[in-house]
């Protein structure tokens, strides 16, 4: 294709994307009069103007700059657009509109020929903006409330926005779900008829994000249907997922629509990008195998994600046909952090070189202290007296000078050690995330995976707060989805076999730390498979988990279902936790496990059945604390609250755990140790605690 033929595809694509925009803003700015209708216009016809100049015809962009200036200053409030001049607007937006339908050498050929009628078009919308009819430009400030007028006109647009998703997700899924069911090709035109309502009324109430998905969803349909390309059951799943989207947006009253779209933005973004990579990676527009997801069909699908293959050469990451977004680099915070520590261990000798210097300041202290003996001793000797008199008042200078440089360093180092345990742990944030943008939408993979198999399924996830090293996050994208994959397919069995339980099974997903590690945990009530033969079917995620210094444990009972154990270094991890003193020493409990800290007098008012225990006792702490009143925390047990007393609250903190290996023997409940304001503190593992404590 040459460059002139790329230009014209480019103009088409653009007059196609924007004419109907155009369109839409047009009609409801004559009938709600809202400024912000005016700009979306502007902007789409400046981008069929842009893309007309590039076909170096002189005729392309008449019109277009012709319907600009108008627009421009009616945005502007500098001119009344009347009925007449909007129907004149749009009869040019036809003109661009209709170019559609050429092919490039058409197309050319009408833009040469018909400058009459192209130059009459342009004429008239030139005598709109007559000088006559262009207001003066007014001095006053503009008021930058919205009127009550516009605020109500906004109100009918979003409504109307909601209106239109309504009525247009039924169409959508309708096709889709007969397209799936009958293995027949996508029809195109009523799904694209319902993306455009959507589309026009996105723009019209100003919810860009809405439009941008259904733009996607338009293009990747239309993609197919021109490619003659099969939808596989993947993609068919995402078209779904985004549909379901819109119904929850749909769902909120209009006036907290925009606030919904604002909530779902990270999914909006990802179902775009999902879809619009798929226009240009043409493996993954290849049809599966099979649409059908049998039991005896299934591959893991680490096979075609690991770590050698083509698919993620890229430096992306492939799963259930899906592209993810690709990580932001941490090297660059890496790095930062590497930065932060040379700066620490700088710093230390400078603290030995300041207390050397307390220490000589001590020794001249100690002359001072022997001068004044000579002072007492030889007070007949002129000559020496008025020495030692002398040297006495510089020493005292001398001092004076070192506390005021010491008052001055010490001032400096605590000022940058603030700055650099700041510095440390912002880095730290950036190098972990919450195990709840993990597992973001796992709840609707699970409900897809499990209609495909013809299943039913509830999926439980827990420790949402936990947080997860940046180091794993590329690891459980790839991981978890297909574990979960294959305990739909391969563990619960269809509704009718499930005897003696519940339809609709169930599986639990959570993460938690425990002993200095990440735990992750999926549990399901399933058939029960033979242990071997999950970890044959599973081989490439196993190893792929040992690769990364990881664990994993699979244990399963016939009738009473499977787990699955995944262990993790915590690397890089920040626990959000409550710190507690005990007999002058620290101990932190996460704040997961945190029911509610009361104090000792509430306790035994409130809680004087539940069970506690004393951390003094349980430390082995035999001095007895001289103090009233002491914090209560209560805890979570899976039979109730349980209570650690301790001797003082210190303050909530975010730690950065280490392993505590030596500790363990001797308080096998200490799961890692870390610093807090400079003094160790040991992070205690609540469930060893209780299990040692309470059974």
């Amino acid at each position: 294709m040459s460059n002139i033929e790329q230009h014209i595809e480019n103009f088409k694509e653009t007059c196609r994307r924007h004419c109907d925009i155009i369109e839409t803003c047009l009609l409801d700015y004559e009938k709600y009069r809202i400024a912000e209708l005016l700009a979306n216009t502007a902007n789409s016809i400046n981008q069929i103007r842009l893309s007309a100049k590039k076909l170096s015809v002189d005729n392309a962009a008449i019109i277009a700059d012709a319907m600009l200036k108008v627009v421009s200053l009616a945005k502007e409030n500098r001119l009344d657009l009347l009925p007449n001049d909007i129907d004149l607007i749009l009869r040019a937006n036809d003109f661009y509109y209709s170019i559609i339908q050429f092919s490039a050498y058409e197309i050319l050929e009408l833009l040469n020929s018909e400058f009459a009628i192209i130059s009459e078009i342009a004429a008239e919308l030139q005598s709109i903006a007559a000088p006559q009819r262009i207001k003066k430009v007014q001095s006053t400030v503009v008021k930058s409330e919205t009127t009550s007028d516009e605020q109500q006109s906004k109100g009918i647009l979003l409504e109307k926005f909601k209106y239109a998703i309504v009525r247009s997700v039924s169409t959508i899924e309708q096709v889709l779900e007969q397209s799936e069911t009958q293995k027949e090709a996508i029809d195109v035109v009523p799904i694209s008829q319902a993306l455009n309502t959507i589309k026009g009324a996105a723009i019209s109430a100003g919810v860009s994000k809405a439009f941008d998905l259904a733009d996607a969803m338009g293009d990747f349909i239309r993609f197919l249907a021109e490619n003659n390309v099969p939808i596989n059951p993947y993609q068919m799943d995402l078209l779904l997922s985004c549909n379901r989207l819109f119904k929850e947006i749909a769902a909120t009253s209009a006036i907290a629509i925009i606030d919904k779209i604002k909530d779902y933005s990270d999914y909006i973004d990802t179902y775009s990008d999902f879809l619009r990579s798929f226009l240009t990676e043409q493996e993954h527009l290849q049809p599966t195998p099979s649409a059908k997801l049998a039991s005896d069909e299934i591959v893991p699908l680490i096979s075609t994600v690991g770590a050698s293959s083509d698919a993620a050469s890229d430096g992306k990451l492939y799963y259930f046909g899906y592209k993810s977004s690709q990580l932001n680099d941490y090297s660059k915070y890496n790095r930062l952090l590497d930065a932060t520590i040379n700066i620490i261990s700088n710093i230390v000798p400078i603290s030995s070189s300041i207390n050397n210097l307390k220490s000589l300041k001590s020794l001249i202290r100690q002359i001072q202290l022997d001068n004044n003996n000579i002072l007492y001793n030889i007070t007949n000797t002129e000559v020496l007296t008025e020495i030692a008199m002398n040297n006495a008042k510089k020493l005292e200078e001398i001092i004076s000078q070192l506390d005021f440089h010491f008052a001055t360093a010490d001032e400096f180092l605590q000022n940058i050690k603030n700055r650099i345990n700041t510095i440390y742990n912002g880095l730290y944030n950036f190098r972990s995330v919450a195990f709840g943008d993990v597992v973001r939408g796992y709840n609707e993979l699970a409900n897809d995976l499990a209609r495909y198999s013809s299943k039913k399924v509830n999926l439980k996830i827990t420790g949402r707060f936990v947080r997860v090293g940046s180091e794993l996050y590329t690891l459980l994208e790839i991981l978890l989805p297909q574990l979960l994959r294959d305990i739909i397919i391969n563990n619960i069995e269809p509704p009718n076999l499930r005897k003696g339980k519940p339809e609709v099974a169930e599986i639990s997903l959570s993460a938690r730390t425990l002993s200095g590690k990440l735990l992750i945990e999926i549990i399901d009530d399933g058939k029960g498979v033979d242990a071997s033969a999950i970890s044959a079917r599973l081989e490439g995620l196993i190893n792929l988990i040992r690769n990364n210094s990881g664990r994993i444990d699979i244990s399963s009972e016939p009738n009473f279902g499977t787990k699955l154990s995944i262990s993790f270094n915590m690397n890089y991890v920040l626990l959000k936790s409550l710190v507690f003193e005990v007999a002058g020493n620290l101990y932190a409990v996460q704040l997961l496990n945190c029911e509610a800290l009361i104090d000792e007098k509430t306790f035994h008012k409130q809680h004087s059945n539940a069970k506690s225990i004393d951390m003094r006792k349980i430390l082995g702490v035999e001095a007895e604390y001289i103090g009233k009143n002491k914090p209560v925390l209560l805890v979570n047990d899976f039979n109730g609250n349980i209570a650690l007393i301790f001797d003082k609250f210190v303050g909530e903190a975010e730690l950065v755990p280490t392993p505590a290996n030596k500790l363990v023997s001797v308080t096998p409940f200490i799961a890692a140790s870390s610093v807090y304001n400079n003094k160790p503190v040991m992070i205690i593992d609540v469930q060893k605690l209780l299990n040692i404590s309470v059974n």
